[in-house]
């Protein structure tokens, strides 16, 4: 219905079993190997049932993959794991034709963040056509944006907040400079 109503829908792989598993398969061959069979084998199956859909269907790989309950890491040894899993979807993906050959992809670096997607150690995936974008999750300030009725404390937002009800130096400007920067 939504790609009916004219809209854009990005379709991504969301809460699956490899999804807070990127730690233990980065230090085990086993896990990483299964892991990496399910989302090629999940990305062939999701790209051909939707293969003829038109341009306003987007992939995106995957949704926030993380380790555990670490919602930020420096660790190359995951970070590289994750382009790798990122070009096994994405080949997966064009090996179904049709409207997947040229379809926008998005990549998103550790848990969709914004400085995981600007950090070096991210890769845009190998593609043919050449259609693939940065996906970023931006919730900053977290305690606001994810904090029902200002239960973290912050209840307010931006530049004419009340002092003392809103995150210091995470307002417009902090938003503003985020989003150029990617």
């Amino acid at each position: 219905k939504a790609l009916a109503a004219g809209l854009y829908v990005i379709l991504n792989s969301h809460h699956d079993s490899f999804e807070t598993e990127l730690g233990s398969a980065a230090t085990n061959q086993d896990v990483a190997k299964q892991d990496s069979a399910i989302i090629v084998e999940l990305w062939k199956q999701v790209a051909t049932k939707f293969k003829d859909y038109n341009e306003k269907l987007i992939f995106e790989t995957f949704n926030e993959i993380h380790d555990g309950d670490n919602w930020s890491s420096d660790n190359e040894a995951q970070l590289n794991l994750l382009n790798v899993w990122n070009q096994y979807a994405v080949d997966a993906i064009r090996a179904t034709g049709a409207g997947n050959a040229t379809r926008w992809i998005g990549i998103p670096g550790y848990a969709a963040s914004p400085k995981s997607g600007l950090a070096a150690t991210f890769q845009l995936p190998t593609d043919p056509a050449n259609r693939l974008m940065v996906s970023a999750h931006f919730y900053d300030p977290s305690n606001f944006t994810l904090s029902p009725e200002g239960e973290w404390g912050v209840s307010e937002w931006g530049h004419n907040a009340t002092p003392g009800n809103f995150v210091e130096d995470c307002n417009e400007d902090y938003v503003e400079d985020t989003f150029i920067q990617l």
